[in-house]
């Protein structure tokens, strides 16, 4: 899934408790179970292979999935203004595996490697990769985020 998704259901998840410990598992839950649905993503095929001279448009596709995530959260947060930290620990919990992902690919040159790369590289990332090979359509993976979006703004909608 790309960010904006797991930001917007940790929020929406979040925004169903005031337990900030609850927020947290829930946010870092669902990013496993969305990343469990077959589905594509962007390429940031040259920040996975380091080649940072031709990685400022995969940095710009991450930037803008986060601009949108964070737009799609503060919206969250004007609908329910007393939930703004569940609100928020859900959204960064949401993201924190692709997050550590991320910095593991800026910075997998280091030796030795560092314990979260070996647990990244181990399972997060095996299983992302396993996903990946039963992906869907790029039409319907795209109609997929869009209604776990919809979903999570109907769950933040509903429950007030």
């Amino acid at each position: 899934m790309i960010l904006a998704v797991h930001a917007a259901a940790g929020a929406a998840l979040g925004s169903t408790t005031q337990n900030l410990g609850l927020a947290a598992i829930l946010g870092l839950a669902s990013h496993y179970l969305l990343d469990a649905i077959p589905h594509r993503e962007y390429s940031i095929k040259q920040i996975e292979v380091q080649n940072f001279k031709k990685s400022f448009r995969d940095f710009l596709k991450v930037f803008f999935d986060l601009l949108i995530g964070c737009l799609i959260v503060i919206f969250i947060i004007r609908q329910k203004q007393d939930y703004l930290l569940p609100i928020s620990f859900g959204a960064f919990f949401g993201l924190v595996p692709d997050g550590l992902a991320l910095s593991y690919f800026i910075l997998n040159k280091i030796k030795p490697k560092w314990l979260i790369g070996r647990l990244l590289e181990k399972h997060h990332l095996s299983f992302h990769q396993k996903i990946q090979r039963k992906a869907t359509s790029r039409t319907l993976s795209l109609i997929i985020q869009f209604l776990i979006v919809i979903t999570g703004l109907s769950i933040v909608w509903f429950s007030k």
